[in-house]
């Protein structure tokens, strides 16, 4: 944001005007309220995929998680930083609602059966939210795992299923997570915490 004074000084303003808000009688809504707008949103953004199928399907949502990821989530990040839902940050909660209201009720699963490879904005989507859950983890939870196990090679299932006996691919792991990083660097993205990337943009 140091090209955009303007826009930085803007959106640090409502930051304020929020943290304001937070303290005050109706700060204890705010989260609620947050939440409902959030699903409204990502219903919107799943509009253009609800007809989509194959890989047309596959570079829509691709394009949509570039946009969603690099502007439009650093962005409720900068502005409603002082909020926690439940012990979560907006980050994690803007994330789950991604790939449990968007993500989870398109035809993605369908889309990459028989696919050899996918887009490198889709194996960053798919590591960047398997590495957020609610506790404990939902079934969508369980779910993204075994689609990020169809498009990522070798891949070891972070958080095992109560239905399953053991986690699965174990002696895979080492493997598993250095793949998991190259993975998340693979599309340039400088706000990959919740807080530290965006106030260093910020200054």
């Amino acid at each position: 944001m140091k090209k955009y004074p303007e826009l930085s000084a803007d959106l640090s303003g409502l930051n304020e005007k929020l943290s304001n808000l937070v303290k005050s009688e109706v700060g204890q809504f705010i989260g609620e309220l947050y939440e409902e707008h959030l699903k409204k949103c990502m219903i919107i953004l799943r509009q253009d995929l609800m007809e989509q199928s194959g890989t047309i399907l596959l570079e829509k949502l691709s394009d949509i998680w570039s946009q969603f990821y690099t502007s439009i989530l650093p962005t409720l990040q900068v502005i409603f930083a002082p909020i926690q839902l439940r012990g979560q940050s907006i980050r994690s909660i803007t994330l789950i609602s991604f790939t449990d209201i968007l993500l989870l009720k398109t035809g993605f699963a369908d889309a990459i059966k028989g696919v050899k490879e996918v887009q490198p904005e889709l194996k960053q989507m798919l590591l960047v939210l398997q590495s957020i859950h609610r506790n404990p983890p939902t079934e969508h939870y369980y779910t993204l795992q075994s689609l990020v196990k169809q498009v990522v090679h070798p891949y070891m299932c972070l958080v095992t299923s109560p239905k399953l006996k053991q986690p699965q691919d174990l002696d895979e792991s080492s493997a598993s997570l250095q793949q998991v990083n190259e993975e998340r660097n693979a599309v340039p993205w400088s706000h990959s915490t919740d807080n530290s990337g965006l106030e260093a943009n910020m200054t």
